[in-house]
């Protein structure tokens, strides 16, 4: 698995520190209270004296109040208090410095799996064995792209051979999974939430990712991030429809695993600046990924992530050879 490192311990315990003692704030913020307006001299009320009741109450239940209700605020997208029980993304507390880059390839795989013919969206297992073998031997280790997001608004720098794998559409992950354990690698997937959520059951394959193997996901340390309620092209869409297709996913994601998602991937690779703007609107986002190929991350790009697409086309050693570039100890100026 790959491995927590101090600074990203300390920056994350702060900024969570802040976001709960604002929220804590808010909740226990009562109003002044009024000062008399009359120049009449005010008196304390005679205090009523009851009679002693004869039965006991002792054995009544306490009378509790119930928290106060958080306020949605239906003008802010991806409202993060409309699940008030899942894991926030602490807000940004301080932007970092526009200079800093991160070269950490991001890899973009789409369905691993050996029960369906070889094709541009899927790798049979060998394959991708065979790739995240050749990496693991070279020494390359996965971090996820919420660690990616933290580290670029934190400016930690990586190690060195660090790259990310990313998986789109939501898929079953029951042979890609253990081919990541083996390796103790990490991924970030991207799921349609409709799939899951409207669809399942109703798919004549039933080839994507059931409630509890996402969970099971989430349990084994992997990431599961959003990539839009229906996997519509973005750029066509009305700017509600936009922002449903964002916010809802992102809720959807919130409700089953109890963490708020804290990065996108647009469907197709398609996007605008209008497209861009909905994704930066959303409470939760830290960045979103597109298909563009390259490599190469800053703040002031971060809704725009480049990643590179592998097919079983790839060979191993052109892969390697590939990322090789890009195994530097420290961040780009």
């Amino acid at each position: 698995m790959s491995r927590e490192f101090s600074p990203r311990k300390l920056a994350r315990n702060a900024a969570l520190g802040l976001f709960l003692a604002a929220e804590i704030s808010a909740c226990n913020a009562t109003a002044p209270t009024p000062k008399p307006t009359s120049s009449e001299p005010t008196f304390s009320p005679v205090p009523t004296v009851m009679a002693t009741p004869l039965q006991s109450f002792d054995n009544q239940p306490a009378v509790t109040m119930a928290p106060p209700t958080p306020t949605i605020n239906p003008n802010l997208k991806c409202d993060q208090r409309s699940v008030p029980n899942a894991e926030p993304v602490p807000p940004v507390v301080k932007e970092p410095d526009p200079s800093f880059k991160l070269n950490v390839p991001v890899l973009l795989f789409h369905q691993v799996t050996d029960s369906i013919p070889r094709s541009s969206d899927n790798s049979p297992t060998k394959i991708f064995d065979a790739q995240m073998k050749i990496l693991h031997d070279n020494n390359w280790k996965t971090i996820t792209m919420a660690t990616l997001a933290f580290d670029m608004e934190h400016q930690i720098i990586p190690p060195s051979k660090t790259f990310v794998i990313t998986v789109d559409d939501g898929h079953k992950a029951n042979e890609i999974l253990p081919i990541l354990k083996k390796y103790h690698y990490l991924a970030t997937f991207f799921d349609i939430t409709g799939n899951y959520i409207d669809n399942w059951g109703k798919n004549k394959d039933n080839t994507f990712l059931t409630p509890s193997e996402i969970k099971a996901l989430v349990a084994a340390g992997d990431e599961v991030s959003n990539h839009t309620l229906s996997h519509a092209h973005l750029t066509k869409q009305s700017q509600s429809a936009l922002d449903i297709q964002i916010d809802q996913g992102a809720q959807d994601i919130a409700n089953l695993t109890g963490k708020w998602p804290s990065s996108l991937a647009y469907p197709f690779g398609d996007y605008n600046q209008q497209v861009e703007d909905a994704a930066a609107a959303c409470q939760s986002d830290r960045v979103a990924v597109t298909t563009v190929q390259g490599v190469g991350e800053d703040w002031a790009h971060r809704f725009a992530i480049p990643r590179f697409t592998i097919t079983a086309n790839k060979r191993p050693s052109a892969l390697l050879k590939m990322l090789a570039p890009y195994a530097k100890e420290k961040a780009a100026a």
